[in-house]
């Protein structure tokens, strides 16, 4: 599961995810 995970992991996680809603929303108001 993704518990089983290290905190490590968990945190790269996180900061890829943190990245791509990013330029998701970034990419969505730039269209408009």
């Amino acid at each position: 599961t993704l518990f089983g995970k290290s905190h490590r992991e968990l945190a790269q996680i996180y900061r890829e995810l943190v990245k791509d809603i990013e330029a998701l929303y970034h990419s969505k108001h730039t269209i408009q």
